[in-house]
């Protein structure tokens, strides 16, 4: 026999709310009761009624005492790694600010450089003509020109040596395999029958 689709809505019959909070709350604490059991978490039970004075308590009030303040700890914990107050918030603010302005201020001092080196190529300007702090800055802008240039070429003699490495390790491959093939053959030169020998 299947069992009836129970239609949610509120029950007007007193009796019939009563008789039917009384069977779902049992039935929602065995559910619980065997989710702690079975899967060994932590549970508790708090059902407030409209006709009882006091609550409903599972396991006991004193596990849900103890169980609700871990509750509460552990939520105070993680409202505290999530929250932020306001000078941290500006800290934060302001770092962030100051490390988008650097790369600005270095992103214009490269194209400044850069036309600075272009105007020097071209004998527009003389570098006797440049100020001490213009002098510095294309002295900055070349070195950092240097130093990227210097890591490119120390990466393609990686990769030439890891190259040279594997074609190394060819030629000796190959040598081994025709060294191997002319002692076969000696090898079977040497057995051969004293008869075909004679006939040849």
């Amino acid at each position: 026999m299947t069992r009836r689709k129970v239609q949610l809505a509120w029950i007007k019959s007193d009796s019939a709310k009563k008789a039917s909070l009384k069977k779902r709350r049992q039935s929602l604490l065995k559910k619980v009761k065997e989710l702690a059991v079975l899967c060994g978490v932590k549970a508790f039970v708090i059902i407030y009624s409209p006709d009882e004075f006091k609550p409903l308590l599972w396991p006991s009030s004193t596990e849900v005492n103890r169980l609700f303040t871990e509750l509460i700890k552990v939520l105070d914990v993680e409202r505290g790694n999530k929250m932020i107050d306001q000078e941290k918030y500006l800290k934060d603010r302001l770092m962030k600010i100051k490390e988008n302005l650097k790369k600005i201020y270095k992103r214009n001092k490269r194209m400044e450089m850069s036309e600075l080196l272009d105007e020097v190529h071209g004998q527009v300007k003389n570098i006797k003509e440049f100020q001490v702090n213009e002098v510095n800055g294309l002295l900055w802008f070349l070195n950092e020109k240097y130093q990227k240039v210097t890591k490119r070429i120390e990466y393609h003699h990686q990769v030439a040596d890891l190259s040279l490495q594997s074609l190394n390790g060819n030629i000796v491959q190959e040598n081994i395999n025709a060294n191997f093939v002319a002692t076969a053959n000696t090898f079977n030169e040497n057995m051969a029958p004293s008869s075909m020998i004679h006939d040849s």
